[in-house]
């Protein structure tokens, strides 16, 4: 069994620091940045940032804490910061709420939900954030080529963008469950596919295919399941959703005998596991088939056959009942990290050098 990894991480939050300096405490601790203070000082700041590194590179998320109440305020980088803080990277930005609006000299960028977007540390630039949700990914420039440069404030191109997208939410929700073993295989995995997507060209895309269909067979899936009970969902609807071809989505699923085999088998399962469940409310069977897509209720029940071996009604006859002295078992709660003493930048830049 793999051990539980030591991950380096950072953890900070304004929860710490009284309502009133919280965004202050923010400010202090986020290192290289000029700050402007935020439109309503009378909103606490209440924020949550964590980076853990991994391999080269880091993966952090900034949470916004108080959804009710969002505020907007100013962030710089400026020339002099640039010299003086030792800043080498690129950053990944994937936006999930709120906005950013930068500015790149005369170039006006707005950020919204669902962007992927490069950030060149060495260039000077500022915006306006309204506070909300921000994976963070930092990326050691020498890893890249040099013309990833001109990149700068430039989104990742949708198909490619959102399957990184995808891929980095997953990752970032299962830091805290990886093993010392896996981080070497899951760090080249996602520096293959932060190739492809930052730099695609036919080597890195050829190195990074495995990824790129694992990622893709996963955005395809997650889809199929949000969809199970719509009358459209068919390939092309599909193909639309993942920005695939018809060819390239029927490669992707041979192994399952087809996509369209992979989405029967899927709500069969459904249905079983509602049919298997004491706890829900009792459905015709003829309902559930209907609801599912199924032409009658004759041949849901040939297909449910075929794929478990016995019939929806046996199904329903050897569901276990419900205990009343059955209880849901607690989640233990994960263990807060201690605050920083250091700024993230110089978290960042401390790490760089004992890589070096």
């Amino acid at each position: 069994m793999d051990s539980p990894s030591v991950l380096d991480t950072y953890r900070f939050s304004t929860l710490d620091a009284p309502p009133a300096e919280r965004f202050d405490a923010w400010v202090a601790t986020s290192g290289s940045w000029s700050f402007v203070a935020p439109d309503d000082r009378s909103v606490p700041f209440d924020c949550r940032f964590d980076a853990t590194r991994v391999g080269p590179f880091t993966m952090g998320r900034r949470t916004w804490l108080n959804p009710e109440r969002n505020v907007a305020y100013g962030m710089a980088r400026t020339a002099r910061q640039i010299r003086a803080d030792g800043l080498d990277h690129y950053y990944l930005l994937l936006h999930l709420g709120g906005s950013i609006t930068w500015q790149f000299g005369k170039r006006t960028v707005d950020m919204r939900p669902g962007g992927l977007y490069l950030i060149d540390t060495a260039h000077a630039f500022d915006c306006i954030v309204r506070t909300g949700d921000t994976v963070i990914v930092t990326l050691p420039r020498d890893l890249f080529h040099p013309d990833t440069a001109k990149l700068h404030g430039c989104a990742m191109a949708p198909a490619m963008g959102g399957i990184l997208a995808d891929y980095l939410l997953a990752f970032h929700d299962n830091l805290s469950g990886l093993s010392a073993a896996q981080v070497p295989y899951l760090t080249q995995a996602t520096t293959n596919l932060l190739h492809a997507c930052v730099q695609p060209c036919p080597d890195t895309l050829i190195q990074a295919g495995t990824e790129i269909d694992a990622a893709l067979r996963e955005r395809a899936r997650s889809y199929i399941e949000q969809h199970l009970t719509d009358p459209d969902l068919c390939p092309d609807a599909i193909c639309k959703a993942i920005g695939v071809s018809r060819p390239k989505l029927y490669r992707l699923f041979q192994p399952d005998g087809g996509v369209m085999k992979l989405v029967q088998r899927t709500r069969l399962l459904r249905i079983r596991n509602m049919l298997a469940d004491p706890t829900r409310p009792r459905t015709r069977i003829a309902d559930l088939a209907w609801r599912y897509g199924f032409a009658s209720d004759k041949h849901f029940s040939r297909c449910f056959k075929a794929e478990f071996g016995h019939s929806p009604r046996e199904t329903i006859e050897q569901s276990p009942r419900r205990s009343d002295e059955a209880s849901l078992a607690s989640m233990a709660a994960a263990p807060r990290g201690e605050p920083a003493d250091a700024t993230f930048s110089d978290w960042i830049v401390k790490g760089n050098r004992r890589a070096a």
